[in-house]
């Protein structure tokens, strides 16, 4: 059991991280050059926040399963906590991201800084995850 929620914490960590930077990477810059990335990069918004909710939801409780199981064996380290932290951070900002981004739309060039947020974010979870076992 212990195996299948860390393959499914994984993919979905992979699943949505690639998201937020295809998003980022790959349709933000080609927005502004050319007229139809916009309407394409509208429909992907709404099929790929579609996905990610469920990645995000597999994510959020195959990770709080394997934190409980972390926490019963009382293995807990402070970079551990601070995952977990930003962790759920990052995922309350994933599901008020559509009232955060409306509400400050009138700031230019916003999504591509949200995005970037998101996304450096999602780094620092990663680069902590591999850490904690480290320290």
């Amino acid at each position: 059991m212990l195996t299948f929620v860390l393959a499914l914490h994984l993919i979905s960590a992979i699943l949505f991280i690639g998201t937020v930077y295809f998003r980022t990477f790959a349709m933000l810059p080609f927005i502004k050059q050319e007229p139809f990335m916009k309407q394409a990069y509208v429909y992907s918004g709404i099929r790929g926040r579609f996905l990610a909710k469920i990645f995000v939801t597999l994510l959020l409780f195959s990770g709080l399963y394997l934190f409980y199981l972390r926490y019963e064996s009382l293995s807990i380290t402070a970079l551990l906590y601070a995952k977990v932290a930003i962790a759920t951070v990052l995922i309350g900002v994933f599901y008020t991201a559509p009232r955060i981004v409306k509400k400050f739309k009138h700031i230019p060039d916003f999504g591509l800084y949200f995005h970037w947020g998101m996304f450096i974010g999602m780094m620092i979870v990663v680069v902590l995850a591999k850490f904690q076992y480290f320290w």
